[in-house]
C-alpha cells in the first residue's frame, strides 16, 4: 500500500534541469514517485553539491558517514570527490529534492572564491545543515521565496538562478557548521589510509592484515557503509584521479599512470569493465560515471 504524501509545502516539484551558460552551476530535482536504491547507485562527480531534501523516507550516505533518517528541509553539502548516494528505507515513498551542483568554475566568478570553505568543514565528507537551521537562518525564506518566482514566471526561471545560487551560498557561508552524520570509525581510518597513496595501489590484503581482519570480512563492512566493495573504491578513486590529471592539461598516457594505471589500455579496460561503457565521454564531463548522467550533463543524486 503507498503512504499518503505528508502536507508539505510543494517545493521545487517541477523544476527543470537548469544549466548555467558559463558552466558554472546546475540545477535539478523535482519528485521521484517510486524511487529506487538501483537508480541512485553510490557516485562521484569533479563539482561540489548541496542537497537539498524536501520530502521521502531516505539515508543519505558520503563515503564512511551516513545521515539517518533525513527531514524536510536538511541540507548536505558534499565535497567534490567524495563518493555519496540516497538510500530510501520505505520503498514506493515518493521522494523530492534539489540539487545544487558548483563547478570550479563557480569559484572563479567574481567575490565567490571565498565560498569554496563552505566545503572544508569536515575532511572526511560532507556536513549537515539540519532543518532547524535552514528555518532559522534565512535558508527556508530564500527557498520559498524563489520557489515562488519560478512556479508564476517559469520563462525567467534562467535569469532569476544566478541570484538564487548567489543568495544561497551566501547563507550558508554564514553558518558554522559541523559533521553530525553517523561515523564508522575503522571504515573511515580504511578511507584515509587508502587516499594517502597518491597512486592508489593498496591491495585488499594489505590492508586487511594492516587492520587484522580477513579479506571477506573487509570487504563485507566496507560495502555496507560505502555501497562498494574495496576494490571498487580503489579503482574508481583511480578513474576520478585519471580524469582530474586529464582535465588539468595532462596527455592521457601520463594521467592514467599518474593515477596507477599500468597504461592507457589497462585503464580502458578496466573502466569498461567496471562501468560496461568507453571513458571518453566521462573524461570530458564534470561526472565520471556515464551511465548516471542525465541529459542536462548532472548527475542524479
Amino acid at each position: 500500500m503507498l503512504k499518503k504524501r505528508k502536507e508539505l509545502p510543494q517545493m521545487f516539484d517541477h523544476i527543470p534541469p537548469l544549466w548555467a551558460p558559463n558552466n558554472s552551476f546546475t540545477i535539478a530535482g523535482g519528485v521521484v514517485s517510486n524511487p529506487e536504491d538501483t537508480d541512485f547507485a553510490f557516485h562521484i562527480h569533479s563539482y561540489d553539491e548541496i542537497y537539498i531534501f524536501f520530502e521521502g523516507s531516505a539515508t543519505y550516505r558520503v563515503e564512511g558517514i551516513t545521515y539517518e533518517n533525513l527531514q524536510p528541509y536538511d541540507i548536505i553539502l558534499i565535497k567534490r570527490s567524495k563518493y555519496h548516494c540516497i538510500k530510501h528505507n520505505v520503498p514506493l515513498v515518493p521522494y523530492n529534492r534539489l540539487i545544487i551542483s558548483l563547478s570550479p568554475y563557480f569559484y572563479e566568478l567574481p567575490n565567490c572564491s571565498r565560498f569554496v570553505k563552505i566545503f572544508d568543514n569536515d575532511a572526511h565528507s560532507g556536513s549537515l545543515i539540519p532543518a532547524a537551521l535552514t528555518k532559522s537562518s534565512g535558508i527556508y525564506d530564500c527557498l520559498k521565496r524563489y520557489n515562488g518566482y519560478f512556479n508564476s514566471s517559469p520563462d525567467k526561471y534562467p535569469f532569476l538562478a544566478p541570484g538564487f545560487i548567489n543568495e544561497l551560498v551566501y547563507l550558508i557561508s554564514l553558518l558554522d557548521l559541523r559533521a553530525v552524520g553517523t561515523k564508522n570509525d575503522l571504515i573511515q581510518n580504511i578511507i584515509d589510509h587508502i587516499n594517502s597513496d597518491p597512486s592508489f595501489q593498496l591491495t585488499v590484503e594489505q590492508i586487511a592484515e594492516k587492520y587484522f581482519i580477513s579479506t571477506r570480512h573487509l570487504n563485507r563492512v566496507f560495502k555496507e557503509e560505502t555501497g562498494l566493495t574495496v576494490r571498487q573504491y580503489i579503482i574508481r578513486k583511480k578513474f576520478y584521479k585519471t580524469q582530474q590529471l586529464y582535465l588539468s592539461g595532462m596527455n592521457i598516457t601520463e594521467a592514467c599512470t599518474e593515477a596507477g594505471f599500468s597504461s592507457y589500455n589497462s585503464f580502458y579496460t578496466a573502466f569498461v569493465t567496471e562501468y560496461g561503457k568507453s571513458p571518453k565521454k566521462a573524461l570530458n564531463s564534470f561526472n565520471l560515471a556515464p551511465h548516471n548522467v542525465e541529459p542536462s550533463g548532472h548527475f542524479k543524486p
